[in-house]
């Protein structure tokens, strides 16, 4: 029985060994550098990327909708009523009266 007992302890040292490294690689870890290219270099840039980007460039806003006569004359709705501040008793916990 008392190897069974050391034995387990080894495997839950092991497992807790493991999950405080995973932790600390999860929350504490600032990942990989991230290089940064000089000036004049050439960069690789993905067809997908660029091509998403000149769609990006080519999309306008039409903002006419703003100086609509229907937008213009939009009315703030009512405001909500307000709420009294007294409601329900002042200590939940306590034991009823």
């Amino acid at each position: 029985m008392p190897e069974k007992n050391f034995l387990m302890t080894i495997i839950l040292v092991i497992v807790l060994l493991a999950l405080g490294f995973v932790w600390y690689k999860y929350f504490y870890s600032t990942g990989a550098a991230i290089p940064v290219p000089e000036t004049g270099t050439n960069i690789k840039i993905d067809k997908e990327f660029i091509t998403l980007a000149n769609i990006l460039e080519k999309t306008k806003i039409d903002t006419a909708f703003f100086d609509d006569s229907l937008f213009v004359n939009l009315k703030k709705s009512v405001p909500f009523p307000e709420i009294p501040e007294n409601q329900g008793r002042i200590n939940p916990f306590a034991p009823l009266p």
